[in-house]
């Protein structure tokens, strides 16, 4: 048995360093694109999403209105009230809003479209001048992503040193990806959601209510981790229900204390409505863009997006989207409730809705997908895997490589092709939904895997060899 055992972790290990070695040769491919002084198209705001957080941080603390949101409105004869509100996603703020006056300090140019409660906890960091602000918050961030690493594998492998060794080595390899490249690049928030996600997996099986609690967190911060609830009730993992919405009715109720009704009531009837239908450009990589570019042939520019008057909520390709979303969540739902696995293998049901969240989301840009790292990390240090089949292997490998290379948009960047374009779109949504499948049959297939080693280990014994 030891000697199939030896066997298995050797298979295992050579398809670690080969998926290892590909993001390596595409992250050091993009260093030197860099270096020729190529032009990324996406580079174009440095720390621009965390500008904005720190514009929202100071309306926060402001001694004025504190008005989060200005939105666009145009007329509308079928809405009650005869307007309706156009995609805020990169259109900048009404000039004379509470926000406009803030963001001439951190010149975002861009509107805050995150849930009210962010705007409190990011609000410490403004006490800083931007500059210092930048700079503590990219070590955040980076600390975040090092620490989510360390976390997953501690609690996988039980080897502190282990951990510490592939900590080390992961972050390393995960600063050449594309999604973590553009969150360092952009400020983005996704390592923090990564932490939160993190954190919340490993302390479920022993504190879910703890669990819940940092889930409640990461959903008042970005939207998303909101698919997690549903996959509990299924569960029935009561006390994690309990505890998430108990946390999230006093985060609430902080959030209202302090930023009052108004804002709470526009981000829900105004700010997630018109974004429900998505910004169908090269950098979100979600269904709607997807099936927006499948219907319409071509995708939309940053200028398209900001000057448009077109309701995308209202869009053929996002009523698709929507259904698709809608059909292939209740799906899922239904898979994981037939399977009926333990609570000790959750973690794996966690991941998948995760993938999910990320792929079927109206607005998920590029740096999003850092949140998947979570997930991959589990299938990779699942110790399933390490009796995992060639075939299976080579499934995790690839869906690791579309969701965090660089090539794939290079190809894109480089060839006029529609269909060059589309596969380069599909690519990171294509290896999320990979990874989801290799999550969910985990049990079943490594079981099988396990059995037929175990059958030929009885033969050989039996044979006396």
């Amino acid at each position: 048995m030891k000697t199939v055992e030896r066997k298995l972790n050797r298979k295992w290990l050579v398809f670690v360093v080969i998926t290892l070695t590909m993001l390596a040769v595409s992250g050091s491919i993009k260093r030197g694109v860099r270096a020729f002084h190529a032009i990324d198209p996406y580079a174009f705001s440095f720390m621009g999403d965390f500008k904005v957080y720190y514009t929202a941080g100071l309306v926060a603390l402001s001694e004025t209105d504190r008005n989060l949101y200005t939105l666009t409105s145009v007329p509308n004869p079928n809405s009650p009230t005869g307007e309706s509100h156009l995609n805020p996603q990169l259109r900048p703020p009404n000039p004379n809003s509470t926000y406009a006056h803030f963001d001439q300090e951190s010149n975002s140019r861009l509107q805050y479209l995150y849930p009210p409660l962010f705007a409190l906890i990011i609000s410490p960091i403004t006490f800083f001048g931007l500059g210092k602000a930048m700079l503590l918050w990219h070590i955040l961030i980076t600390t975040f992503l090092a620490a989510s690493c360390f976390l997953i594998a501690k609690w996988l492998t039980r080897n502190t040193i282990v951990s510490i060794l592939l900590t080390i080595g992961l972050s390393g390899i995960l600063e050449f990806t594309l999604p973590v490249q553009d969150n360092f690049l952009f400020g983005n928030v996704g390592t923090v959601i990564l932490l939160l996600c993190s954190l919340g997996i490993v302390l479920h099986s022993r504190f879910p209510v703890a669990g819940s609690f940092l889930f409640a967190i990461a959903a008042a911060i970005k939207l998303t981790p909101l698919a997690v609830l549903p996959l509990m009730i299924v569960k029935r993992e009561w006390k994690w229900v309990a505890g998430f919405i108990l946390s999230s009715s006093v985060l609430l109720m902080i959030s209202i204390w302090q930023l009052g009704l108004q804002n709470h009531v526009d981000f829900v009837t105004k700010v997630v409505p018109s974004m429900s239908g998505g910004s169908p450009i090269e950098a979100n990589r979600s269904v709607s863009t997807i099936t927006y570019l499948m219907l319409e042939g071509n995708l939309l520019n940053d200028d398209d997006i900001r000057n448009s008057d077109e309701e995308l909520n209202k869009t053929a390709s996002s009523t698709i989207a929507k259904i698709a979303a809608a059909a292939s969540f209740a799906g899922l739902l239904l898979f994981i409730f037939i399977r009926n696995r333990g609570s000790n293998e959750l973690h794996i049901d966690i991941s998948a809705v995760i993938l999910w969240s990320i792929v079927f989301s109206p607005i998920s840009f590029r740096h999003y997908y850092t949140v998947a790292i979570a997930p991959l990390l589990i299938a990779w240090l699942e110790p399933r895997t390490r009796s995992a089949s060639s075939f299976r292997l080579s499934v995790l490998s690839i869906s690791t490589f579309l969701i965090l290379s660089i090539l794939p948009s290079y190809a894109a960047a480089a060839s006029p092709s529609f269909y060059v374009d589309f596969a380069s779109l599909v690519a990171m949504p294509a290896g999320a939904i990979m990874c989801m499948f290799y999550l969910l049959t985990i049990s079943h297939s490594t079981e099988k895997q396990m059995d037929t080693c175990t059958t030929e280990n009885s033969n050989l014994m039996e044979n006396g060899v």
